[in-house]
């Protein structure tokens, strides 16, 4: 699993936080720090041995750091889910899976709201095609789509960690039931998909992120790209969910019910590359 941050001297965690910082963007960072401090919300309440706890995120690296072969830096923990690998020149960001419960909480009198970007982007997005035929997704949702298959736990007892065992993911073909394409959308439209697309890059640094975006918003790749939802628009039931199906961005984000709090809600979201995950496995 690597290095469990809590585990970490002051010394060494500055040196964790040092790679960190390598690979995200501020706002890659400051998801970190937020996604850990809702842990520690969540500690106290943590009845179930969950195991929700800021020291409960680790920090591993697969294979040897090279400029030429495959290595891979992973960043995680309970809700988060940093996949960064470094191919030779092909450098991949994705499967990147966040979550946030509580949605909103505070902590030593500060607000915190760590999805607010994605979950509103996605929201204005929804909100904006709702009306638009097509659009609405059909079946249910309880979990993102694309995400890990969790290794069962023994009777009564809690599933413990995952495996990508979908990997490589089969996706949606075709133009049935997978929403509205951009290509349909107003001028006004499209700069909501653009920004629901933007927002889930964020996190990466540059870096990393800039070339996957712009091979997503590359006119013919943007102009293919499919936006649908189901629920409520606004994200405020649970089962409300809100996709980007593009030629190789594959963008999601789920409303649920707590864990801690099953009256409440909490947000699962993921990213995923349909041509470069785990740094470009796939090639089409």
């Amino acid at each position: 699993m690597g290095l469990r941050l809590g585990d970490l001297d002051e010394k060494q965690n500055h040196a964790a936080r040092g790679v960190a910082a390598a690979a995200l963007s501020a706002c890659g960072l400051e998801l970190l720090d937020e996604i850990r401090i809702a842990d520690d919300v969540l500690k106290a309440v943590d009845e179930r041995k969950i195991g929700w706890d800021a020291g409960n995120y680790f920090i591993s690296v697969l294979g040897t750091p090279s400029a030429s072969k495959p290595w891979m830096l992973q960043i995680g923990g309970h809700h988060l889910a940093y996949n960064f690998t470094f191919n030779g020149g092909r450098e991949g960001a994705t499967p990147l899976f966040f979550g946030s419960e509580p949605i909103r909480f505070e902590m030593k009198g500060v607000t915190y709201q760590p999805l607010d970007a994605q979950s509103s982007a996605m929201s204005k997005l929804a909100t904006a095609i709702a009306a638009r035929p097509g659009a609405k997704l059909s079946g249910t949702f309880t979990d993102v789509v694309k995400g890990v298959v969790m290794t069962p736990g023994k009777p009564g007892e809690l599933p413990t960690g995952g495996t990508d065992t979908g990997f490589p993911q089969t996706y949606p073909t075709g133009s049935s039931d997978r929403g509205v394409l951009v290509s349909s959308l107003d001028p006004a439209q499209r700069r909501l998909a653009r920004a629901a697309m933007e927002s889930f890059a964020s996190f990466p640094g540059s870096a990393i992120s800039a070339p996957l975006l712009a091979a997503y918003l590359d006119p013919k790749a943007f102009e293919a790209t499919y936006v649908g939802f189901a629920g409520d628009p606004a994200l405020g039931t649970k089962g409300s969910y809100i996709r980007v199906d593009g030629p190789r961005a594959w963008m999601e984000l789920v409303v649920q019910p707590a864990i801690a709090h099953p009256e409440e809600l909490h947000y699962h979201a993921l990213w995923r590359d349909k041509q470069s995950d785990y740094g470009g496995e796939i090639r089409h």
